[in-house]
């Protein structure tokens, strides 16, 4: 496994690791962008959000969560309420 690949595993989404890493990066790396590079994280990336989408896709096909509509139409009151 690559470098940058356990770094990413090892990044939470809900800390601020990203930012700092990246200031921190950007003032004291060497930095080249290469077209291997680019496409590396490409790919990276949208294997991350393919899983996110069958994930998704997975729960909304078990069926919806929380409260449901009864079966049936509404139920209509014999007798009309007081004061209509």
């Amino acid at each position: 496994m690559e470098d940058i690949d356990r770094l990413c595993l090892l990044l939470d989404e809900e800390t601020d690791v990203c930012g700092r890493l990246s200031t921190v990066l950007r003032d004291r790396a060497k930095v080249e962008l290469s077209d291997p590079g680019i496409a590396k994280a490409l790919e990276i990336g949208r294997t991350r959000q393919a899983a996110k989408d069958s994930t998704a896709k997975k729960d909304s096909a078990a069926g919806p969560t929380g409260m449901q509509p009864a079966p049936g139409p509404a139920p209509v009151p014999s007798t009309p309420a007081p004061g209509n």
